[in-house]
Parts: structure tokens; sequence; C-alpha cells
């Protein structure tokens, strides 16, 4: 064999590799969306909208006694609300919205009522804080704490107890930061992937039942992001046809 043809050999076989890679990470596993939830719409399109309004409305207000702070996400109007008590203290609307297969096509009087339990991504879940302060006084934990500017983009993700997450993704950032984002999301893709496949072939309950992506600006993701708690209630809107 030429010394040319050993030198292309390592680049087509990482290209293949490559290949692989992104087809796994473009391609949602089959466990993904595999539920065992009826699918049922309304004949009536109109009235299959309102039967889900009027369930995510009652769902809303089923979260009105939670002490903690609530969030209600409607991909319908492609809006994310922070309640507490049933007051709306802030709403976003999203750019883009998207709900994977699991959520679709549910009974028109269904809703998604869960408990926030993990919150993962490009930040952490609370602000990292730095006190200005010499490490030898007993000041140093009584003194005002500076908040560092954060310039690392919000991709973040909310994890329920029933499986579904939903995912922000910051719509004003370019250049680097953009980049950065669908890197990251590639990567996360590819894991949550394999994870599903290898779920699928230990005939286990997949661990992520559903997905809802949100397109909101930087800062709003972060209020979203860090509004809630471990705990907090999560009302979604189903979505028909």
């Amino acid at each position: 064999m030429s010394t040319k043809r050993r030198a292309i050999l390592p680049w087509i076989a990482g290209l293949t590799v490559l290949l692989i890679l992104v087809v796994v990470a473009a391609l949602p596993a089959a466990t993904v969306v595999r539920d065992a939830a009826p699918r049922a719409a309304h004949a009536d399109q109109a009235l299959d909208g309102m039967l889900r309004r009027k369930a995510f409305l009652a769902g809303q207000f089923e979260t009105t006694r939670d002490p903690l702070l609530s969030l209600s996400v409607d991909p319908v109007e492609r809006t994310a609300t922070i309640l507490l008590s049933g007051v709306p203290l802030r709403t976003v609307r999203a750019g883009k919205a998207s709900v994977s297969f699991a959520l679709r096509n549910v009974h028109p009087d269904s809703v998604v009522i869960a408990r926030l339990v993990a919150r993962t991504g490009m930040i952490p879940p609370e602000p990292i804080r730095r006190v200005e302060a010499p490490a030898d006084t007993a000041e140093a934990n009584q003194a005002p704490t500076e908040v560092p500017v954060e310039t690392t983009p919000a991709a973040v993700n909310l994890h329920l107890d029933n499986g579904i997450v939903i995912r922000l993704n910051p719509n004003d950032r370019s250049g680097a930061d953009a980049f950065a984002i669908v890197r990251y999301r590639l990567f996360e893709r590819l894991r949550n992937n394999v994870i599903a496949a290898w779920d699928g072939v230990r005939m286990a309950p997949p661990r992520i039942r559903g997905e809802v992506e949100l397109e909101v600006s930087d800062a709003d993701a972060k209020a979203l992001f860090r509004a809630l708690s471990d705990g907090s209630p999560v009302v979604l809107r189903t979505v028909g046809r």
C-alpha cells in the first residue's frame, strides 16, 4: 500500500466515526418517544384547543396552594410564566417552541403536572458569588457579596420527575457563543440518545420521556432557570395536531 493511501485511511476512519456520531446525535432514539399515554385528538380543532386550554388552566389552579414558585409552559402560545400562588410574576414569550412526540396528541382533557427535580446546563443553578475581604478577618463571612458578570450563555435544562425535559436556548447570542450552544446541544443529544438506546436494550423505562424546547433571550433563560427550585411545580399544556 502506498504512503499516500496509508495517510488517507485515518482521515476516512475519522470521517466515518464523525458521520456516525452526527447521525446518532441528530436522530432521536425510539425509546425517547415511546409513551404509554393514549393518543387522541378531537375532530373539531377549535374545540380540541379549548379543551386543552381548560385543562391547562385547571392545572395552574392546582398549583395555587403550593408555597414554591411554579412554572407554566404553553407551547401553543409560546409562553413560559413564573407564578406564585397563581399570581404571574414574569411571562416570557419564546421566539420558537417545539414539543416532542410524547407530548403531542394526548387526550384533549390532559394536562402535564410535574415537579422540578434537577437543573442542568452551561451555567450553574445559582450565581457564583465572590466575597471581597481578607481571608483571615472575621468580616470575611459578613462582607457584602459581589456577583461577577456572567458571560456564559444560558443553554439550560429543567428536568421534571415524570421524565420530561424543558430546554431553554438563548436566541440573542452570536459568534463564538452561538457555536458553543450548538456544540453543547449536539453532544448533549448524543449522550441522551446513547442513554435512551441503552435503556431500550435493557428493556428499562426511558429516562427522558418527552422534551419541550423554547428559544428565548439569554436574560429570560437565566431568569426562568434561577427563579425555580427543586420541587417547584411545573404545568405543561398539551398539544394537539
